[in-house]
């Protein structure tokens, strides 16, 4: 049996323990990983355990640990995942795709590093799934759609095809995009909205239809 590697969860969190348990049904489907434990920025949950894994330390604890240990990022905030990423960029971690066995997508499905794509999910064809992008449980992803780095959708979000959805957007649990649409950078879509025309970058919007409620982050419009 090839030796198992090893690997680092880096979020000491719910969704962190969530994608721990899918790193557990990729290995009972085919044996990959070795998950050494978490690490986390704070420092309240440091010496912890969790979900039967131990939470190492914060970021320095990577310097204890081989080199070539694989890092997977589950802040669900895109934007502090998107700052973890660029500080460890002097290390050049592998930051493997993990993908649930239970997900169904076809051959024609891009995916960059360190996406995670989590169970009961359903990637149609000619997709595009940038780095770092998080697709939580029971979500759906229609023909002809890219998701731009660092974006996260929530559990049970769908999105028709030929939408757009712009890096460190996110798409609120049970949220629905529908067809051809451009969820603009940086934008929020609240839980239970539907999206019927275009959201511009750097606002929150939520609602049916979904309409702007705020801006999400000062100086993103």
């Amino acid at each position: 049996m090839p030796r198992m590697k090893d690997i680092v969860i880096y979020g000491a969190s719910g969704f962190g323990m969530e994608v721990a348990w899918l790193i557990e049904e990729i290995n009972l489907a085919t044996p990959q990983w070795n998950i050494v434990g978490f690490v986390d920025d704070d420092e309240a949950k440091w010496g912890r355990t969790l979900y039967g894994y131990p939470v190492l330390g914060g970021r320095e604890a990577l310097q204890r640990i081989p080199a070539d240990t694989a890092v997977t990022i589950t802040i669900a905030d895109t934007e502090v995942r998107r700052s973890i990423a660029d500080a460890l960029a002097y290390r050049a971690p592998e930051y493997p795709v993990l993908i649930h066995p239970s997900v169904i997508r076809s051959r024609a499905v891009t995916i960059g590093q360190g996406a995670i794509i989590c169970a009961g999910s359903i990637l149609t064809v000619e997709i595009t799934i940038g780095e770092h992008v998080h697709i939580n449980p029971g979500c759906t992803i229609g023909h002809q759609t890219t998701l731009e780095d660092y974006v996260t959708v929530y559990p049970g979000a769908h999105v028709a095809g030929n939408v757009k959805v712009g890096s460190c957007a996110s798409l609120g649990t049970g949220c629905q995009v529908l067809q051809g649409l451009e969820i603009g950078s940086h934008s929020f879509l609240g839980a239970g909205s539907v999206a019927i025309r275009d959201i511009p970058p750097g606002v929150i919007a939520a609602g049916c239809p979904a309409t702007i409620k705020k801006r999400r982050y000062e100086g993103t419009l």
